[in-house]
């Protein structure tokens, strides 16, 4: 289970928000907590393809970032399959991955619930010669045609927005093909879903919780939210916590900026900005307490005497691995609190499929309150259609050249 101490937030009264709390514990749940997806047929399709040793995940935005957060945390280190996420028309990029897969062990998974996002097409086009599997809503659309035409596997997109696709099939069904728990990732999600569910109150769902200090810290002038990851395996979030919070939150000029980071690496660069810029940072970190494995440090003898510091490297040996990033989690967040810079800690207790079902959806739910609270659509994205638009019509002119 997630644990989140907002306590170095600092005390917030809710009261100034009582009317905006009320209208959202009437608001409906939303698709993405009332979502159920067909395990069988997920299962099904998976077994067809249990001999491929490559698979690349071609997609834009919300199609790839859950499924990319679930692969980083839970297989990147255990398969033997390779998974190559294809977000890009770069071309150095593209010509790499096709070097490394030959198309009889490898099988696309391309993804759009659109059916029409031009470069995701330009790079299912790109990797034709391989197998395919297509994610997209059916009907009179580029990928759902693609899909009758070249009798490759099509299943439907469901009915839920891009960002929000963890509990569906558009993230499960490729977690599901790579032999992932997608079951237990599923129930941990709807733990979660339950915690948050509008009705429960304020103090009992951590996500409305949150999502209330934070709108009433940005109130006061903290416009932004520092957010460093300490554990390596949960570094896939960082695209999607960002897509989450600026995409469903910033809107009407409202909104904070998400700066979400792999730690303990930011604080050899941005925990100069945390400390020392605009005083407009709240720091929301995230740990895990126990790790699978827990080597320690071990400092040969004929080295215990060399000098760091005011000591020797004596003080470094048998320290486990886990204990030493807890200090450096440590020495952060208690300098933050020192300095009177408000600052919260999601603590999650190992990384098992439950748990980072439960992440996935904290940070929907966070996401949803946090745009309910400022009056804004959190199922929209109405700024980012312009220079899609432009980019289409930069194809046509080079096209008829």
């Amino acid at each position: 289970m997630l644990e989140i101490d907002t306590k170095p937030l600092g005390k917030i009264s809710f009261t100034p928000i009582k009317s905006r709390l009320a209208s959202i514990k009437k608001s409906e749940l939303p698709a993405f907590a009332k979502y159920k997806p067909n395990f069988d047929k997920m299962y099904a399709i998976a077994a067809k393809y249990s001999d491929k040793q490559n698979f690349i995940i071609i997609g834009r935005g919300g199609s790839t970032t859950s499924f990319k957060a679930m692969y980083h945390a839970l297989a990147e280190y255990k398969t033997t399959k390779k998974v190559y996420f294809i977000e890009t028309t770069d071309p150095d990029y593209c010509a790499y991955v096709k070097g490394r897969c030959l198309p009889n062990e490898t099988l696309v998974i391309a993804i759009s619930k659109s059916g029409t996002t031009i470069d995701v097409i330009e790079n299912l086009m790109y990797f034709n010669d391989c197998e395919k599997l297509i994610i997209s809503t059916p009907g009179d659309n580029a990928m759902a045609n693609i899909a009758k035409i070249e009798k490759c596997d099509f299943y439907p997109h469901p009915e839920v927005g891009g960002r929000f696709v963890a509990p569906t099939e558009a993230a499960l069904l490729p977690a599901a093909i790579i032999y992932l728990d997608t079951k237990k990732i599923f129930e941990g999600m709807q733990k979660m879903y339950e915690l948050c569910n509008p009705q429960n109150p304020i103090t009992k769902n951590p996500a409305l919780n949150l999502a209330a200090q934070l709108f009433l810290l940005e109130r006061r002038g903290y416009t932004a939210v520092y957010d460093p990851i300490y554990c390596q395996q949960l570094n896939g979030f960082c695209e999607l916590i960002m897509q989450l919070m600026h995409e469903t939150v910033c809107k009407e000029g409202k909104g904070q900026t998400y700066l979400t980071v792999a730690a303990p690496q930011s604080q050899h660069h941005s925990n100069q900005r945390f400390f020392g810029g605009r005083k407009n940072l709240i720091g929301l970190f995230i740990r895990v307490e126990n790790f699978e494995n827990n080597p320690k440090t071990p400092v040969p003898e004929h080295l215990k005497n060399v000098k760091i510091h005011d000591t020797t490297l004596k003080i470094l040996d048998s320290i486990p691995l886990q204990k030493t990033l807890e200090f450096e989690y440590t020495g952060v967040q208690k300098d933050a609190t020192k300095r009177k810079i408000p600052n919260a800690t999601i603590t999650l207790d190992r990384i098992t499929p439950e748990s980072i079902g439960e992440l996935l959806a904290f940070f929907e739910y966070l996401a949803v309150y946090s745009a309910l609270l400022r009056g804004v659509n959190p199922y929209d994205q109405p700024e980012v259609e312009a220079s899609k638009e432009i980019s289409y019509n930069l194809r046509k002119v080079y096209s008829f050249k």
